[in-house]
């Protein structure tokens, strides 16, 4: 008889991890969809916005953080946030490569 898959443990650390990311997520969609306030401009709201929900994710540890961090890329470029060459130009550093180098 075939072993069965057992389904996942949920304990009090993840459901607590998920229900923060959720809060974290949902603060981040209200930010950037709702109107400015407080006397920001839009952009530096969505912002704030891409940046709490990133910090969420890595924070609880729903998601990989390499998910969380691709994410935020498409994000900080998907809403005009910045251009393209300012969000990847971290990417155009030699130690940057030297490393990824390294961990190969």
């Amino acid at each position: 008889m075939a072993d069965a898959i057992a389904p996942p443990k949920f304990t009090i650390g993840t459901l607590v991890g998920r229900a923060l990311a959720t809060l974290a997520l949902g603060a981040a969609l209200a930010l950037v969809v709702a109107p400015p306030f407080l006397g920001l401009d839009a952009s530096v709201q969505a912002a704030l916005g891409v940046v709490i929900g990133a910090v969420g994710l890595w924070a609880t540890g729903v998601l990989p953080p390499h998910y969380t961090s691709l994410l935020f890329m498409f994000f900080a470029v998907a809403l005009p946030l910045a251009p393209p060459s300012t969000v990847f130009s971290g990417f155009h550093s030699s130690a940057v490569w030297l490393v990824f180098g390294g961990l190969i």
